[in-house]
């Protein structure tokens, strides 16, 4: 999964995220980038899941400039019912 740009489309999938999560009596899983904001979380927690630990490196975005430009940020996460 991929999140949109704009708060207002992210709102929209998670509300659609909470809707599907209703229909569903199996195990499931949700990967993808996340930007971790305060909607998401809330969100992760209604459709009660839980990420799973990682075991690679613990960034995975970078803007990839050099020196203190250098932004790096954990997006990709992992999440289990």
């Amino acid at each position: 999964m991929y999140g949109f740009n704009t708060i207002e489309k992210r709102k929209s999938f998670w509300d659609n995220l909470i809707g599907i999560s209703q229909g569903v009596s199996q195990p499931w899983i949700k990967e993808g980038d996340s930007n971790e904001i305060k909607d998401f979380t809330e969100c992760i927690q209604d459709i009660q899941m839980h990420e799973l630990p990682w075991r690679r490196d613990y960034y995975t975005w970078s803007n990839k400039q050099l020196g203190i430009n250098r932004i790096y940020s954990r997006i990709y996460r992992v999440f289990r019912n």
